[in-house]
């Protein structure tokens, strides 16, 4: 209580008002409804069988919720799609995934950080042969 009166601080700050999730009409704004628990926003996956997009195998959708949950339900789904193809007639046994997590997870992340939400959501695409993700937008100016 000392230092804040020291720092001539106010004692509290609303985490809306730290968190720039109201407009300047008081409103609250796109990030704020990015970040809440029920949105409009779909986060949209697609299974393709082949390697174009004649035939939805499967369609899942993981919006209409916080940002950081989708971003988990995905991260998850993603992990159960990354199947592992084994070679045992070598010892040891060498393994091989679909594709590497790691790349893919900071490609979703990028694809969700980097997106222009006023346009519309990214979308996660998987093929026989590769994984599309789609973002509108890009690296500011």
């Amino acid at each position: 209580m000392q230092i804040l009166k020291i720092a001539s601080l106010p004692k509290y700050i609303p985490f809306e008002t730290n968190l720039n999730l109201r407009n300047e009409f008081g409103e609250y704004n796109l990030l704020a409804e990015l970040l809440s628990d029920k949105n409009n926003i779909p986060f949209i996956f697609v299974k393709f069988q082949g390697q174009n997009k004649a035939f939805i195998s499967e369609r899942s959708d993981y919006g209409y919720g916080c940002i950081l949950t989708t971003y988990g339900k995905i991260k998850n789904r993603l992990q159960a799609e990354n199947i592992c193809i084994s070679d045992t007639t070598v010892r040891p046994r060498k393994d091989t995934y679909l594709f590497d997590f790691d790349c893919v997870n900071e490609a979703i992340l990028n694809a969700l950080v980097h997106n222009d939400w006023t346009i519309t959501e990214p979308q996660i695409s998987m093929f026989n042969d590769r994984l599309d993700i789609l973002s509108h937008g890009g690296l500011p100016n």
